[in-house]
């Protein structure tokens, strides 16, 4: 006798595009074309130059800021403004810009003699923070310590030091 054997035949299939393949192929080349389109436009980008502020690398002034700058100062740089604002009696103190020249990042100074007839024109000595913190400060009892306490109360970025001391 003999065994029979079974054939299975499998049926051909017929290869045929189908809608499935053609949506993932669409999205493929949606994802190249993309991935392409943002190389291109980041290296037609970066061969702009982007303008810096002049206050951004600075840490001391010898003139009046506007209003503009100092908002740019405390807002965009984090920084707190130290103004000596002085008239014929007062004068520049070099004790701030050095503290400032130390504490770039979190510090900056303005100095400048004003009129009596200036807009304004008020004289003083004066921090200000971040939150529209203002403290009143005496030349007379001024140091690098009382200067820093201030930055580590009033400052929104404030040096390592500042956590430290608590400890």
């Amino acid at each position: 006798m003999a065994k029979a054997k079974a054939v299975h035949e499998s049926p051909k299939k017929e290869r045929h595009f189908s809608s499935k393949t053609a949506i993932s192929l669409f999205i493929g080349f949606i994802m190249v074309a993309s991935t392409a389109g943002y190389a291109v436009m980041q290296s037609a980008g970066s061969s702009q130059e982007v303008k810096k502020n002049p206050l951004d690398e600075a840490y001391s002034v010898n003139r009046v800021l506007s209003v503009s700058e100092k908002v740019y100062i405390l807002q965009r740089t984090g920084r707190m403004l130290i103004e000596n604002l002085y008239n014929e009696s007062g004068g520049e103190l070099p004790e701030l810009t050095d503290f400032a020249s130390k504490n770039v990042a979190y510090v900056f100074v303005e100095q400048a003699m004003i009129n009596a007839s200036d807009e304004g024109g008020e004289t003083g000595l004066r921090f200000i923070g971040m939150n529209g913190g203002i403290q009143e400060l005496d030349a007379a009892n001024l140091s690098s310590d009382r200067l820093f306490d201030l930055v580590c109360e009033f400052g929104v970025r404030r040096p390592v030091e500042c956590t430290l001391r608590g400890m």
